[in-house]
């Protein structure tokens, strides 16, 4: 789940052309989105704070670099049309 908004993230920044500190915005914007998400369709699974720490921290640092490979070849792409 957190891959697909980092993935609509990625195309999202790379397409309006967001560079630098925009694009960060935008990605941590679509973070967030994606932790209410969770929280809203999984968040009856946890209950405990330590569960609850964990489903806002599992994930980041593969969403940071999956959200910056896509948003890195999607502007990219974007430039040559």
């Amino acid at each position: 789940m957190r891959m697909g908004f980092a993935a609509l993230a990625g195309i999202f920044c790379g397409l309006a052309g967001f560079t630098g500190a925009s694009g960060i915005l935008a990605a941590i914007a679509f973070y967030i989105w994606s932790y209410a998400f969770a929280k809203y369709a999984f968040g009856r699974l946890f209950t405990t704070p330590e569960d609850r720490k964990k489903l806002y921290k599992t994930g980041i640092f593969s969403y940071i670099l999956f959200w910056l490979a896509i948003w890195v070849l999607t502007y990219n792409f974007a430039l040559t049309l």
